[in-house]
């Protein structure tokens, strides 16, 4: 009997013994998932993204500000990375649209025209474009030569003109002004170094083109280093006419001296905004925003970009009243106390 019960006492044991190694086991097993499954359900916040923007021609004064805002917005945040693909502004809510690049720069009005499927854009609607924000506003030149008696946008009539690079918002922008005022130009297309090399060679007299800021950017001043040149304006008629058939359509006056001894004149100005797909994540784009703008002086000052200085969010506001922000943009700015 004695003999009996030690012997089921062993049993007992050995019978513990393997449940708590059984056990031991499974709590190993547990444990190790966990482990292996934690970094899967982490908070997306530090996740890394790999982006690529739609930017403008290498030769535009623009993309070295943006190679500069690529590389300091990726560093604020710790894991974004930038691409900075070359591209024509024109043709950038097609290539967001169709999920070729994760988001693109434009002109607001042009891009508002492509949200809505008007104007050039007419049967080619990119109606997911998403506001991220406003990064500069610029003034938008007409430069000519100052030896051809061309004092007033009138006196363009009939002349060899570039109202832009081709394919830009300010080609088509510059030429639906000079239609309202019922100004009729010589059209001469090209890209910019093909508009620039003509004003040199006296195929045309002038060119539109967006300034730096509100001075002249490379381009006008390399024109002015072969050929004589200065700026020429809109009247206030000028302007009430323009306005009447483009509300939208915004003037500022440029001081005296923005191109070598230009008088002061006033132009129409353009703000540019950075847009994506409404297909973007709501983390995604709030991150993409926070660290673009937490950039957006630093890379101005650094770039010696001056269009994008003093840049103010109420713009990125007021832009959004053409084209919808993005809900992760929303999120940032109504957390930076601008929207409600």
């Amino acid at each position: 009997m004695f003999e009996q019960v030690v012997l089921d006492g062993q049993k007992h044991s050995s019978n513990h013994r393997r449940r708590n190694r059984r056990s031991t086991i499974r709590l190993a097993a547990v444990l190790l998932s966990v482990i292996l499954i934690a970094p899967a359900c982490g908070s997306a916040d530090d996740a890394q993204m790999d982006l690529t923007l739609a930017g403008s021609s290498t030769s535009s004064s623009v993309y070295g500000f943006l190679l500069t805002h690529a590389r300091q917005a990726g560093l604020e945040d710790g894991a974004i990375t930038i691409n900075v693909r070359e591209s024509s502004t024109s043709d950038n809510p097609g290539l967001v649209e169709n999920g070729s690049v994760d988001y693109g720069i434009a002109g607001l009005n042009a891009l508002a025209r492509s949200y809505a499927g008007t104007g050039q854009y007419e049967g080619n609607q990119s109606a997911d474009s998403r506001l991220l924000m406003t990064y500069l506003t610029v003034a938008e030149m007409l430069v000519v030569r100052s030896d051809k008696g061309i004092s007033r946008v009138q006196d363009l009539e009939g002349m060899r003109f570039a109202p832009s690079m081709q394919g830009s918002p300010i080609y088509t922008k510059v030429l639906e002004m000079f239609d309202a005022l019922g100004i009729t130009v010589d059209v001469f297309d090209g890209a910019l170094e093909d508009v620039v090399s003509a004003m040199k060679d006296n195929r045309i007299v002038g060119f539109g083109k967006a300034g730096a800021g509100k001075v002249a950017d490379a381009s006008m001043l390399d024109a002015a280093s072969a050929v004589p040149v200065t700026l020429i304006g809109f009247s206030d008629q000028d302007i009430a006419t323009i306005q009447a058939v483009h509300p939208g359509f915004n003037f500022t006056e440029v001081p005296a001296g923005a191109l070598l001894d230009s008088a002061a004149v006033k132009q129409s100005t353009i703000d540019a905004v950075y847009f994506t797909s409404a297909s973007m994540s709501e983390n995604d784009a709030y991150r993409l925003t926070k660290a673009l703008w937490a950039t957006l002086q630093s890379s101005a000052d650094e770039s010696g970009y001056k269009a994008s200085s003093g840049i103010v969010a109420e713009q990125t506001v007021e832009a959004s009243r053409l084209v919808p922000l993005h809900p992760g943009a929303e999120r940032y700015f109504k957390e930076i106390g601008v929207l409600d």
